[in-house]
């Protein structure tokens, strides 16, 4: 794949429009900020599902060992006034806001102080690089959802959602390889398979149920920065599938492809959550507990790469793409 295939920030993969931008929206996953928060949090997110309290008490104990809670809200929150600082400091005025799909602050929350403070029109970006994935319509649905349940269609947003070719992540996420290869003796680097990991999805004829393109987006983002650091050893693969799931999902799950490389003899492995934004239960618990459990008994060393969240290439990435939608990209 050439290199120009790797873009620059830019408007195609946004909904455009004609307003006076006025905030920023960034729209996240959400979870539990606190040891008490867990078991609601729980509840909340397998209510739709017949779910025995043994299971809820079984889903709770992963964040325990993970610390008591998910560090998702404070990272992104964090994030959220870097980002803001950032723009200001580019003359930039625009606040920052983050609103959870699924926890506290709920975009509802979120839509409601926006709307207090007299702020229309908004850009919302979506906080997976991957637009195929099932969370990004989701989201999407969820924030005019939240905006109809406050009666509130004065409010307007562009919606930017996907990255995943973008040069700067292209560029971040090959830095955070390269650092945890650089662990790996020196004649064994190039050799050292890599997993890119992906969160799994159920499948309808083949293809996710929302009918996306998230497999296709997967490959391209894997292929160039494979491409990229010349590595030539890498596959993908999916974690994260519920235990008692039903039907088909997307794989091959990443223990699969874990146990396929211990029979070709290697001892070694470097795992990247591409799919995922920043730390939190599907890499602290999923990957760093579950995944690593499983590498060590197959004899293999576990190696993990950073997310993309607190590279410095992250915040040009985000103004890119804002800069962008406001037709005032830059080059830098």
């Amino acid at each position: 794949m050439d290199d120009e295939a790797i873009h620059d920030a830019r408007n195609d993969n946004t909904m455009g429009c004609s307003m006076n931008i006025d905030h920023i929206l960034l729209i996240g996953y959400g979870g539990p900020r606190c040891p008490d928060e867990v078991m609601p949090y729980i509840k909340l997110m397998t209510e739709s599902k017949d779910v025995s309290h043994k299971a809820l008490e079984s889903i709770a104990s992963r964040y325990q060992e993970i610390g008591g809670a998910s560090p998702y809200h404070d990272q992104v929150l964090s994030f959220s006034r870097r980002l803001e600082k950032t723009l200001q400091d580019s003359d930039v005025h625009l606040a920052v806001f983050t609103g959870m799909k699924n926890w506290h602050p709920f975009l509802d929350e979120t839509l409601r102080n926006i709307h207090q403070k007299r702020l229309r029109n908004g850009i919302a970006i979506c906080l997976t690089a991957f637009p195929g994935a099932a969370a990004g319509a989701k989201y999407r649905e969820a924030l005019d959802s939240a905006k109809t349940a406050l009666k509130l269609p004065d409010i307007n947003y562009e919606f930017i959602a996907g990255w995943y070719d973008q040069r700067y992540f292209i560029e971040a996420q090959t830095e955070l390889i390269s650092e945890k290869l650089r662990e790996i003796d020196s004649e064994k680097r190039q050799t050292t398979p890599i997993i890119f990991s992906f969160h799994s999805l159920p499948l309808k004829s083949g293809r996710t149920a929302s009918g996306s393109n998230y497999a296709e987006e997967a490959r391209v983002s894997s292929e160039l920065i494979a491409k990229r650091l010349g590595h030539v050893k890498w596959s993908i693969s999916y974690q994260s599938r519920p235990a008692k799931a039903k039907g088909e999902w997307m794989g091959p799950d990443i223990t699969e492809t874990l146990k396929a490389l211990a029979r070709e003899g290697e001892k070694q492995v470097v795992i990247v959550p591409l799919g995922y934004f920043c730390e939190h239960v599907e890499i602290l618990f999923d990957l760093d507990c579950h995944v690593r459990t499983i590498a060590e008994q197959l004899g293999m060393r576990y190696l993990r790469a950073e997310p993309i969240l607190n590279h410095p290439k992250t915040i040009p990435l985000f103004k890119g793409l804002i800069e962008a939608q406001l037709g005032r990209h830059s080059n830098e």
